[in-house]
């Protein structure tokens, strides 16, 4: 067995791209899925001819995969909100965010950072300990890179999703 990377596009309905920019970019790419998040405002729709593999966490959940079995996570207590991160600052164990807000909800979450100038995890998987303001919120952790950087929160289901299939 080998395990390689899942390169998952993640629609962004203000800045882009939209879910068929998304779908097409994945088409175009190798090993590539995109994942529509339940926070996903927009109710643009979208085509799917190649077949690319799309975790959709909205209402629904759908999936869709080339001959595989389709599974709504959420129908096995998982929660599917996790959100991608943009404009994050890393310093620390503090992530400083110009773009997204954080709530109290996010105490306890997995968050991760990836440095947007090398590619590389700026912040190895965290928890969320303290909401400090609606941009700043300190973790469990202690960057690897200090700097600008992009990421995820969002509740661990993996336990749950484990248990769907």
């Amino acid at each position: 067995m080998e395990l390689t990377p899942l390169r998952l596009i993640i629609p962004d309905f203000y800045v882009g791209p939209k879910l068929q920019a998304a779908i097409n970019d994945a088409a175009d790419s190798t090993k590539a899925a995109v994942w529509i998040p339940a926070s996903y405002p927009g109710n643009d729709t979208y085509t799917n001819p190649s077949n690319v593999p799309v975790f959709d966490m909205r209402g629904t959940g759908s999936t869709s995969f080339v001959g595989g079995s389709a599974y709504n996570v959420r129908n096995f207590g998982a929660k599917g909100d996790a959100r991608y991160l943009t404009g994050l600052t890393v310093s620390g164990n503090h992530i400083l965010s110009a773009t997204d807000v954080f709530t109290a909800a996010d105490v306890g979450k997995y968050i991760q950072a990836v440095n947007s100038v090398f590619g590389i995890a700026a912040l190895n998987p965290a928890t969320v300990l303290v909401v400090n303001g609606a941009r700043d919120v300190t973790v469990n952790g202690t960057s690897l890179i200090d700097g600008g950087a992009v990421g995820t929160i969002g509740t661990d289901d993996s336990a749950l999703v484990r248990f769907s299939m």
